[in-house]
C-alpha cells in the first residue's frame, strides 16, 4: 500500500492506535492515577488480550495479526501480550497468501486484509469496555489516501461496530467539495445520518482571545 506524497500511509490510524496503546500502558502524563484506576487498567488489558488471544482473524500467529503489526507497529505490546506481561512465543513473519491475494505488492498486505484485520480489533476493543470507545481524529484535512479509505469502510460501511463513537475534526475552509474527506461525509451521511453529528467550530474573537491569555 503505498502514497506518493504527503503524510505516511495510515498515519492518521496510527496515531489513534498509539494513544489507545499508550493509555493502557498507563503511559501518560499523570502517572499518579489511584490505585483503583491501575487495576481496572490492568484488568481492562487482561480482558482485550483474551478476546485477541481467541479470535481467529487477529489472534497470535494469524495472518490477521501479523497484518497489524506490519501496518500499525504500535500495536505490538497490544498483539503479543507485552501489556499484560504474557510471554507470548514470537510470531513469525507469515507468507500466506491470504495476505496478498487481494493487490498487495512486495510482500505488503492488502488494504483488504487491513480493513478487516481493523474492524476486529476495534470491535474486540470496544466490546470489552463498560462505556463507548471515543476515537479522536485531528486535522483531517491533511490526513493520508489510505486513512481516508479505512476511515470510510469503518465508518459508513459497518455495521458491526458497536459501542464506539468517532469524532472527526478538520478545518472546513480547506475541505472543499472535490476534498475526500467531502466524500466521507456524504457518504457517511447518507448511509448512517441518524447517528451523525455536525459541529462548526468559529474562531474566537478578539476579545475572548484577550479574556484568555489575560
Amino acid at each position: 500500500i503505498q502514497q506518493s506524497g504527503g503524510a505516511a500511509p495510515f498515519s492518521a490510524i496510527s496515531e489513534v492506535f498509539g494513544n489507545i496503546v499508550s493509555s493502557l500502558n498507563g503511559q501518560q502524563e499523570n502517572d499518579k492515577s489511584e490505585e483503583n484506576a491501575r487495576n481496572y487498567t490492568r484488568s481492562l488489558c487482561t480482558k482485550i488480550w483474551k478476546r485477541i488471544e481467541s479470535s481467529d482473524a487477529i489472534g497470535p500467529d494469524t495472518d490477521g495479526n501479523q497484518v497489524l503489526i506490519e501496518i500499525f507497529p504500535l500495536l505490538r505490546p497490544l498483539l503479543d501480550g507485552s501489556l499484560v506481561d504474557i510471554k507470548s512465543k514470537s510470531l513469525k513473519r507469515m507468507e500466506s497468501i491470504s495476505i496478498l491475494d487481494d493487490g498487495g505488492k512486495n510482500g505488503e498486505p492488502s488494504m483488504n486484509a487491513v480493513k478487516e484485520s481493523t474492524r476486529e480489533l476495534l470491535t474486540l476493543i470496544a466490546s470489552s469496555l463498560e462505556r463507548p470507545l471515543i476515537l479522536f481524529l485531528d486535522d483531517l484535512q491533511w490526513a493520508d489516501g489510505p486513512s481516508m479509505e479505512l476511515l470510510l469502510f469503518l465508518l459508513a460501511n459497518d455495521a458491526q461496530l458497536k459501542n464506539l463513537m468517532f469524532i472527526c475534526a478538520y478545518r472546513s475552509n480547506e475541505v472543499g467539495v472535490d476534498h475526500p474527506f467531502a466524500n466521507i461525509m456524504t457518504k457517511v451521511t447518507e448511509s448512517k445520518g441518524q447517528f451523525v453529528a455536525k459541529v462548526d467550530l468559529f474562531s474566537l474573537s478578539q476579545d475572548a482571545i484577550t479574556q484568555f491569555i489575560a
